[in-house]
């Protein structure tokens, strides 16, 4: 005691102390001066007079439920990303890959708050990048739902429960915990460190279903590439040689544009041919690209030409 007034007080209330001051009698000051001072976990092993072993097993279950707790905070966020992947394959830089996911920041964003994300992570999917010119670049995303619809109630429900008991360990434990037995307080830890585990495996297999739901999606996508590779091939190269030959109407000469396209991108052409062997090639590019517009008009030589517009 290094205030008099401090010291003449813990005297008064016991006399013994300046007898022994290392013995028990400041044991007992210190319980009756400083206990407002102590921490929660320190006061509440006072009071309920916990042995040393027991308290091990509390503040260890303490440690194992808030490191589930972060767990699970850590795998829904990865479940509100996950909703939504995408990559860029950009052939200009020779075939330079950008992956891209669900651009929701969840950084500052706390358990207690993930459900909302969760529900908003239901319609917000990645939009395609359209800043690079489609014809060098391929643009493939998915967006698969967090949650089955059947599901919400159900996880909503669990997931308040979650945030509830991490709430109480995080912020109340005195208030919570305090007055049980020191036995339940480890019995109550342990349940809901089950409870959260088992939440949390729910999470992990919804992860992998969409996971997986996503990479499905990018494959039936690749698929989809690969059998028309020879038509976005070629449709790339007709818009090179279009622009070199398009008019001020916006139309160009069809024999001049095949023209060229032989002349530059012979494979391509051959191999967009090779597609559909029983066809003719303008019979053929009507068939893959619906959108293009062919016209007539009349020579001055008196005959007519086929005239084109790409789209």
């Amino acid at each position: 005691v290094h205030d008099k007034n401090g010291a003449a007080t813990a005297r008064r209330q016991f006399p013994e102390f300046h007898q022994n001051e290392m013995g028990g009698a400041f044991e007992k000051w210190r319980r009756a001066v400083a206990a407002p001072f102590l921490s929660c976990t320190e006061g509440l092993a006072e009071r309920v007079e916990m042995t040393e072993r027991v308290f091990e097993q509390i503040a260890l279950q303490v440690g194992l439920n808030t490191l589930k707790y972060q767990e699970i905070e850590r795998n829904i966020k990865k479940l509100i990303k996950q909703t939504s992947q995408g990559f860029v394959v950009d052939f200009a830089k020779q075939l330079d890959i950008h992956v891209r996911e669900n651009a929701v920041s969840l950084n500052k964003i706390t358990l207690g708050n993930l459900l909302h994300k969760l529900d908003e992570a239901k319609q917000d999917g990645i939009m395609p990048d359209t800043t690079a010119p489609a014809a060098e670049t391929l643009n493939m995303s998915y967006h698969v739902p967090p949650l089955a619809a059947s599901e919400e109630a159900e996880w909503a429900a669990q997931f308040e429960q979650i945030v509830a008991a991490r709430n109480r360990l995080i912020h109340d434990f005195e208030l919570y915990y305090g007055h049980e037995p020191q036995a339940q307080i480890v019995q109550r830890l342990r349940d809901e460190f089950v409870a959260a585990e088992a939440f949390n495996q729910k999470i992990v297999q919804r992860l992998n279903e969409v996971t997986v739901q996503g990479l499905n999606t990018m494959i039936r996508g690749l698929e989809w590439y690969r059998a028309n590779l020879a038509v976005i091939s070629a449709a790339r190269a007709f818009w090179q040689v279009y622009a070199a030959c398009v008019r001020e109407d916006g139309w160009a000469v069809w024999t001049l544009v095949l023209s060229k396209m032989r002349e530059q991108h012979g494979e391509t052409l051959a191999a967009l041919q090779a597609e559909y062997p029983q066809q003719n090639i303008t019979e053929i590019v009507k068939r893959v690209y619906p959108n293009w517009r062919f016209s007539q008009e009349p020579t001055p030589k008196g005959s007519v030409r086929v005239l084109v517009q790409v789209e």
